[in-house]
């Protein structure tokens, strides 16, 4: 059954712009919590929580290299990798979250809606509060839900994918305010999405496919995963449990990274070329002063350079 638009209850206000605005306690729902909505009010400990976890995964894949005993390039790109994933996603996260506040200035907001803002911005929101809360605000245009870790691990990244399996039979089973239908094998043949970079010898791939969509008489929203790998050189011999896909013509190993899922409106491009002609907040960073190609060794900009520019590096 098509659901109808969401219907407020009857206590609502007119929002107070300060009301989301200054430091929240950084509390993630669980492991698999998606990055902060608003990543630099977010705090843990006193300290942006977007820091925090940048910190937690250089650690973390500093680890996991050493177990796999990867050589020094192949610990850099993994690391390199992970950051800059953070980096993105924290980046469209502030803007959507900007676009959010534009959207409900002036307006009146029922108290459960502003708690799960409330609770969005600290990544305590749980997935239906999130889909929720893009299919009543679609000029956010995408919201992360879910995000874990393999680091190399092949049992974790099953593991991963099992759990966000569940997570997306729950949504299809229990959301009230859309028909959540899974997309068939063909559709998401379709809406896979394949890129891959290098630089030194190394590299790595992304996937990404769209395995949902929500659907009311009002709006519609795209489910979508992605996943994340570290593509080995042919002449390394890797003892640990791998994978093998194959890119570009030729069998290559991989070792799974990181696994996310997010909504995204459906007629994100037209809202976004809406939204641009007043202001140009796309979530995009110039190659002219990128703050983060600033930190990238000469040698391994080429691969950050081909991994953003790729048709996965958007929204």
């Amino acid at each position: 059954m098509i659901q109808g638009p969401y219907e407020a209850p009857a206590e609502s206000f007119e929002v107070p712009a300060e009301r989301f605005h200054g430091p929240i306690d950084y509390s993630p729902i669980d492991e698999y919590a998606p990055t902060p909505l608003d990543p630099e009010a977010a705090e843990y400990a006193k300290v942006p929580a977007v820091h925090t976890i940048a910190i937690g995964l250089s650690r973390r894949a500093e680890e996991a290299a050493t177990l796999h005993r990867l050589p020094r390039k192949l610990a850099e790109t993994m690391e390199y990798e992970l950051r800059l994933a953070h980096e993105r996603r924290s980046n469209k996260n502030r803007a959507s979250f900007d676009r959010l506040l534009k959207q409900i200035e002036g307006k009146e907001l029922d108290d459960a809606m502003a708690q799960i803002i409330g609770k969005a911005r600290q990544s305590a929101a749980d997935p239906q509060e999130l889909l929720r809360l893009i299919k009543e605000y679609p000029d956010m245009i995408s919201l992360e839900f879910f995000k874990g870790h393999s680091m190399l691990d092949i049992e974790r990244y099953k593991e991963i994918n099992n759990r966000l399996t569940t997570v997306l039979e729950t949504l299809r089973s229990s959301f009230q305010d859309a028909e959540v239908l899974p997309c068939s094998d063909e559709e998401r043949r379709k809406s896979g999405a394949f890129a891959f970079g290098t630089g030194g010898g190394v590299g790595v791939c992304i996937s990404r496919e769209k395995v949902a969509e929500a659907r009311s008489v009002d709006s519609r929203v795209e489910i979508l995963v992605k996943n994340s790998f570290l593509v080995l050189p042919k002449d390394l011999i890797h003892p640990y449990p791998s994978m093998v896909a194959t890119i570009q013509g030729e069998e290559r190993t991989l070792l799974p990274l990181a696994t996310m899922a997010y909504f995204r409106t459906v007629n994100f491009e037209q809202r976004l070329q809406t939204l641009s002609a007043t202001s140009q907040e796309l979530g995009a960073i110039a190659v002219e002063g990128d703050p983060i190609l600033a930190k990238i060794p000469p040698e391994m900009r080429s691969a950050y350079l081909e991994a953003r520019n790729s048709p996965l590096s958007g929204t």
